[in-house]
């Protein structure tokens, strides 16, 4: 048995606070490199000294042999109980079964890797589970549900495999390229939905299988992900700039990690962990039916130093060092005298001693005793860790300064799936945030300690202007975030002369440096630990469970659970949030042996004209439901119009979001609900505008009618614009506008013959099926009229501009009522379908303004 004299003071009232916290959920929260492990292992001895069964979680087989040595140190009885399936010798097993039934009695706290534990082990409960950093443990099954692809490690193939998704989604084809040209897209991702029939879904399993052949790390994650996960391609995917990501569940906010599948049934649980306010995060991650309190320290740990992450991902190498990553490690050396480097094999240790100058002493670091042996070489000298996952005791005294060529091996064990719709969850970085943390956790154990980092890994999924991490699990960013880390968001090549002397400073007292920092990572950390949106939080239970049936392919039973969601959150008036809940259904619904005419009482067709009508605010959401809308191949012409304005008119409400602050401003004070307000805004922009505000005002009244966004000055037309006629049908026009300003009152501003001519030969550059000539002035030269008919160039001039001023004024304030709910999506009156009729009916004819006016449905 151990003796707690020793523990450190404020290691003893965590010990005590532990005993007085109250309830069966208990988390214990202290600093990394505080001694967490430590107070929780003197607190499983007290137990078992009363006869209790004690079982003690590490994260991995490698954090679980951190624990044994230091119970060891201490003089806890503990067993390593190791995973049934990682033996193969008889008397391993046997050996195994014997300390697992020592375990069981009392006689010594088990310990566990998370997945030797829960995972089908054949281990029984503990009367009290110890989970070590709990804020990271997350089950394989869930860590590996998700199958993710970035564009930088997959180069060409991952383009044709981002083509073959456009292929098969028309309606995002647009969508999916603004990514890399944002125009008029709200957000940075697109939401698509499953394939539609076995063809697609056939041909994108197979392109993604591909990528998994040959050798490499990423080719073997992604084989993991997809043997995990063989009914990944009937989930949701999210498509960003950079990234492709399969996701069996989309949240409608963002998530805080996904909680284990298994549940927690043990008579007490304590949470170690290092992350503040985390009584409600835990709770949901775990799945826990009851509250999580935290023990209450009355001596609050120190704090522990201070250290500064500065990435340099365009610095990295394929086998590192490379020349570039010496010469910086030399200089840093040759400046503070001791330099930690990092990498991740034997052989980048023996280019590293082969390449650095002779001047400079190198030492592996292997044991406690190499630091004593470091420390007598002279300076400059190079302390170098070989994949060294966590438990490393270096003292800033000693080295100052990190160079990492490489960050240790992570388990997929680590890599949280973020659940934000509108933002990618980068499996990878969450990856790579571990990988940090497992390194730095020890590295500043005193207060004083001070260190910086440099990050020279170019594999790394590191991007600029970024903090590792867009949506990401906080759980991973907490080492860094907490207390005064920071991540260094500006870049200089670390050679950089102003960049030593800063962090000079820094080493010598100067906080600048780190306080520049601080405050934007804290203020991301208190943003990613927020788990919803409004007042509207889902049961965590049946977020799991959702989760978990559409990650093992049961879509059935996940439809049923996404129809409970949808329907407690429509009963608590959060209508957008529904819609999400919806579409996952639709997704299950595109499954073949899924009826959700069962579930829903509706199919999907009528499923997603349900979620469209809760108005979702995203449109991501918005397109992703209507390219899930059933092709419609048979029917009446009338279906098809039916179905082809509904999309168009959709569509217009997405453009208004994306513009309205645009409106807003220029409509400052009024009410965007009255329709003179609007009328009056449109005539001004449509009859007193120059060439060119002319040319975008007109672009913003096709996009309200649901075009696709028109591209300006394509083979010298000013515009072209398309849209649907007919599921699959596209309509293109040739646009072409002639403005005169106010400022151009003295100036010829009729519609000439040369105008028509001029407008039809731009025409043929890109094959057009109609032309389109507008004016924002009236009045034209007598052979106008003839001259279109025989080119057939459909024309108007100011009258008609007034009325299609008009209806463009009750198109928007009806999306302006939708925003505010004051009425549904079903209720927009107008879509580019009017244009595309008039074109056909008299493609030489001009557009007159009862055209326009019999449309109107306001006096």
């Amino acid at each position: 048995m151990s003796n707690s004299y020793d523990l450190r003071s404020y290691q003893e009232d965590a010990l005590d606070s532990i005993r007085d916290c109250s309830g069966p959920n208990k988390s214990l929260v202290m600093p990394t490199g505080s001694g967490k492990t430590r107070v929780a292992l003197y607190y499983a001895q007290q137990l078992i000294d009363e006869g209790k069964s004690v079982a003690y979680i590490a994260k991995t087989e490698a954090h679980a042999e951190q624990v044994l040595r230091e119970a060891e140190l201490i003089g806890t009885d503990v067993a390593y109980i190791p995973g049934k399936q990682s033996l193969d010798d008889e008397s391993e097993i046997e050996e195994r079964q014997w300390d697992i039934d020592d375990y069981n009695i009392g006689i010594h706290t088990g310990v566990f890797s998370y997945s030797g534990y829960f995972l089908g082990s054949g281990v029984p409960r503990a009367e009290h589970l110890i989970i070590d950093d709990a804020h990271a443990v997350v089950s394989q099954d869930i860590s590996l549900g998700a199958v993710e692809l970035n564009r930088s490690e997959w180069g060409r193939r991952y383009n044709d495999l981002l083509d073959l998704i456009k292929e098969t989604n028309p309606l995002l084809e647009d969508h999916i390229n603004g990514l890399q040209h944002p125009v008029h897209r709200e957000g940075d991702a697109v939401l698509v939905p499953p394939p539609k029939n076995e063809e697609a879904v056939e041909a994108i399993r197979e392109r993604v299988s591909t990528l998994s052949d040959g050798t490499g790390y990423h080719k073997y994650l992604l084989r993991q992900r997809l043997d995990a996960n063989p009914e990944f391609i009937n989930w949701p995917c999210v498509v960003t700039s950079d990234s492709i990501c399969w996701r069996p569940f989309v949240l409608p906010f963002e998530a805080s990690g996904q909680p284990p599948h298994n549940n927690i049934e043990e008579e007490e649980l304590l949470l170690l962990t290092s992350t503040t306010e985390s009584e409600e995060f835990l709770q949901y991650r775990l799945g826990l039916s009851s509250n999580v309190n935290q023990a209450q320290l009355a001596e609050e740990p120190p704090e522990m130093g201070s250290r500064i992450v500065i990435p340099y991902p365009d610095l990295g190498a394929y086998s590192p060092p490379n020349e570039s990553q010496l010469n910086i490690i030399e200089q840093w050396a040759e400046e503070f005298g001791s330099v930690l480097v990092s990498v991740s094999s034997d052989a980048a240790y023996a280019r590293l001693a082969a390449g650095l100058n002779s001047n400079i002493s190198t030492h592996r670091y292997q044991s406690d005793q190499s630091i004593d042996d470091f420390e007598s070489l002279q300076e400059p000298r190079v302390l170098t860790l070989v994949n060294q996952p966590s438990g490393i005791d270096i003292r800033s005294s000693v080295c100052k300064v990190g160079i990492h060529l490489d960050l240790p091996y992570s388990t997929s064990g680590h890599e949280a799936i973020a659940g934000d719709v509108e933002s990618s969850g980068n499996v990878a970085d969450a990856s790579l945030a571990v990988r940090l943390s497992q390194l730095l956790g020890r590295l500043n154990r005193d207060p004083d300690d001070k260190s910086v980092h440099l990050i020279l890994a170019g594999d790394l999924p590191l991007t600029r202007g970024s903090i590792f991490v867009r949506s990401l699990d906080p759980a991973v960013l907490l080492d860094i975030l907490i207390g005064k880390r920071g991540i260094k968001r500006d870049y200089r090549l670390p050679d950089d002369d102003e960049l030593i002397e800063e962090v000079g400073d820094f080493f010598n007292g100067d906080d600048d440096l780190r306080e520049r920092y601080r405050e934007r990572q804290e203020t991301a950390r208190e943003r990613y630990l927020q788990g919803s949106t409004n007042d509207f939080s889902p049961s965590p239970d049946q977020v799991v469970e959702a989760n978990l049936y559409s990650a093992r392919g049961n879509f059935t039973e996940a439809a049923r659970m996404f129809e409970s969601l949808a329907r407690n959150a429509d009963s608590e008036g959060f209508n957008a949030e529904a819609s999400y809940f919806d579409f996952q259904g639709v997704c299950c619904g595109l499954v073949d042996d899924v009826d959700l005419r069962e579930i829903y009482g509706r199919d999907v067709s009528s499923l997603i004209d349900q979620a469209l009508q809760r108005n979702p605010p995203s449109n991501a959401l918005v397109a992703a439901l209507r390219q899930a809308q059933p092709d419609t191949d048979s029917g009446s012409d009338e279906s098809q119009r039916q179905l082809t304005e509904m999309r168009l008119r959709q569509e217009g409400f997405m453009h208004y979001q994306y513009n309205i602050e645009e409106f807003e401003d220029d409509i400052q004070g009024s009410d965007l609900t009255d329709i003179e307000v609007w009328r009056d805004y449109w005539r001004n922009r449509l009859t007193s505008s120059d060439h060119e505000e002319l040319l975008d005002s007109y672009i913003r009244v096709f996009q309200l009618l649901g075009t696709d966004t028109p591209h300006r000055e394509i083979e010298n037309n000013d515009a072209k614009v398309q849209w649907e006629t007919q599921p699959g049908e596209i309509f293109t026009v040739a646009l072409e506008t002639k403005g005169w300003g106010e400022d151009q009152r003295d100036t010829p501003s009729e519609l000439k013959v040369d105008h028509i001519i001029q407008a039809r030969d731009n025409a043929e550059n890109i094959d057009a099926d109609g032309v389109l000539l507008v004016s924002s002035r009236e009045g034209y030269e007598r052979d106008v009229p003839t001259e279109a008919e025989n080119r057939e160039v459909a024309w108007f001039d100011k009258p008609t501009a007034l009325a299609i001023a008009d209806l463009i004024a009750e198109q928007c304030v009806t999306f302006h009522r939708i925003t505010e709910r004051a009425t549904g999506q079903d209720e927009i009156p107008h879509d580019a379908l009017i244009f595309s009729t008039i074109i056909k009916e008299n493609p030489g004819g001009e557009v007159i303004p009862g055209d326009i006016r019999s449309e109107l449905t306001i006096d």
